[in-house]
Order: structure tokens, then C-alpha cells, then sequence
């Protein structure tokens, strides 16, 4: 698998999936592969566990389009990795709303679920979490404060937060992270 993230992967790129820390913040370019990345990352560390080890990760993107052509990325990803995959599935209230969620299992038990981010959905899990295009969602105040509890709590079982967007601006939580989050995130920068 290494080769093929070597011949897939931006140098950029293989450097975030690659950097394993518990608090990492991506501030990238627009079209420079952030949902890619990000995919990448969350399907290689789901098939990387041992049956019954199951893990979650969970991401937040902007809106419903964005969440799903989140998962068409993990989902080529994890044809990729050659993955056992048992169910993909679009969870809906009705036959005409919009997902309340989609979801990734593997054979191992670990799940990749993607939302669109409201402070309502975002609240109860325990997993990896990836705020994807964290500048751009609508509530993003109220999003943080939803996640907040469960990304401090030592109990969670120390899961890992990512934060990656291309900026928007100064008043927003992306924002305030990026230029005052303290020494504890992992920055990765890429510009045009």
C-alpha cells in the first residue's frame, strides 16, 4: 500500500494521511485534494484493524453533496485498498429528505460515517472526527460546542480530531483554531 500512496498521493497529501496525531488542522488551497486526503486516511486506519477491533471515524461536511462525494472518494479508496466492504448505506427520514447519514462497514467491523454537519447530528459519537471544510459549515460555533466534550474526554479512548478548509475569513472557529489553537495541533499548509 505504500507504493500506491507514493504514486496516488501529492507529497502534501502523504504527508497529512502519514501524520498520526490526536489534534491535526489542515489550511489548503481550494481543489488540492483535502476530501482525497482525508478519505485516504480514515479507510486505510478502518482496514488496518484487527477483526472485532472496530474503530469509527466520523466526518462532518458542509452540506449533504459535499458528505457524499466524501464517500464516493472512500469508497474508490477502499476498492483500492482492495478492502472487504459488508454494506454501504444512505440513511434517509423519508424517501425525498435529505441523509441524515452515510455509511461505510467493513468486513472488520470498523465504519466510516459521513454527516452533514449540523450541531444535532454532530453530538453522541465517540470516533475519529474530520471537520471537513470546517470555514464553510453554516452553525460552525454551535457544531464545536456539540463536539467539544467528546474530543477532550480522555475516556473517548483518545480519538483523533481533524480539522481541514480552504479559508474563509477571520470569524469562524477554522480561523481561530489555525492562528491561536496553541502548540498541541499539527499544521499542514498548502497554498496554490
Amino acid at each position: 500500500m505504500t507504493d500506491l500512496l507514493s504514486e496516488i498521493l501529492m507529497p502534501y497529501q502523504r504527508a497529512w494521511v502519514e501524520d498520526a496525531s490526536r489534534f491535526k488542522i489542515g489550511l489548503w488551497s481550494r481543489q488540492t485534494g483535502k476530501s482525497f486526503a482525508t478519505a485516504c486516511e480514515a479507510v486505510l486506519d478502518c482496514t488496518a484493524q484487527p477483526k472485532g477491533a472496530t474503530n469509527l471515524w466520523v466526518i462532518l461536511s458542509a452540506g449533504e453533496r459535499q458528505a457524499l462525494e466524501w464517500m464516493e472518494k472512500a469508497k474508490k479508496w477502499a476498492e483500492a485498498a482492495k478492502a472487504t466492504v459488508d454494506s454501504y448505506d444512505e440513511i434517509r427520514t423519508s424517501a425525498d429528505a435529505l441523509i441524515s447519514r452515510a455509511e461505510i462497514r467493513f468486513g472488520n467491523g470498523s465504519r466510516i460515517v459521513a454527516i452533514p454537519a449540523n450541531p444535532d447530528t454532530a453530538r453522541g459519537y465517540s470516533a475519529n472526527l474530520v471537520l471537513d471544510e470546517f470555514a464553510m459549515h453554516e452553525a460552525d460555533r454551535e457544531v464545536w460546542a456539540a463536539i467539544f466534550p467528546t474530543i477532550t474526554n480522555e475516556l473517548s479512548g483518545m480519538k483523533r480530531i481533524e480539522i481541514i478548509s480552504t479559508p474563509k475569513g477571520m470569524e469562524n472557529i477554522f480561523a481561530e483554531i489555525w492562528h491561536g489553537g496553541g502548540t498541541r495541533w499539527s499544521r499542514h499548509r498548502v497554498t496554490l
